[in-house]
C-alpha cells in the first residue's frame, strides 16, 4: 500500500467517524441559527418597506409641488396595491399551512 492511499484511507476513517457529530450540531446549532437569521432578515426588509410606504404617503400628503403630489401618491397606490395584494396572498398561504399545522398538532405521521 502507497502512501497516498494510506492518507486516503486515514481521511476516509476521520469522515466517517466524524460525520455524525457534523449532522447533530448542524441541526442542532447552524440551521436553526441560519432560519433565525432569515425571519430576522425578512422581517427588517418588510419593516423598512412599509415605513418608506409610510413615508412616501406624508411626502404625498404634505408636498407643496402639484406634481412631486403627483408622482408621491402614484408611488404610495403602487406600494399600497402591492401591500394589499401581498396581505391575500399571506391570508391564502395561512389558511392552507394551518391546515397542515393543525394535522401536524393532532399526530397525523402521514402529512
Amino acid at each position: 500500500m502507497n502512501l497516498n492511499q494510506i492518507y486516503v484511507n486515514q481521511i476516509l476513517t476521520a469522515v466517517r467517524i466524524l460525520t455524525p457529530y457534523l449532522k447533530k450540531i448542524a441541526e442542532e446549532k447552524i440551521i436553526p441559527f441560519l432560519k433565525k437569521r432569515y425571519y430576522e432578515n425578512v422581517n427588517k426588509a418588510v419593516a423598512k418597506m412599509l415605513l418608506r410606504l409610510a413615508e412616501l404617503g406624508e411626502k404625498a400628503i404634505n408636498c407643496e409641488d402639484t406634481e412631486k403630489k403627483a408622482r408621491h401618491k402614484i408611488g404610495f397606490k403602487l406600494g399600497y396595491e402591492f401591500v394589499c395584494t401581498l396581505e391575500v396572498l399571506v391570508n391564502e398561504a395561512k389558511k392552507t399551512l394551518s391546515v397542515i399545522n393543525d394535522r401536524l398538532e393532532d399526530g397525523e405521521s402521514n402529512v
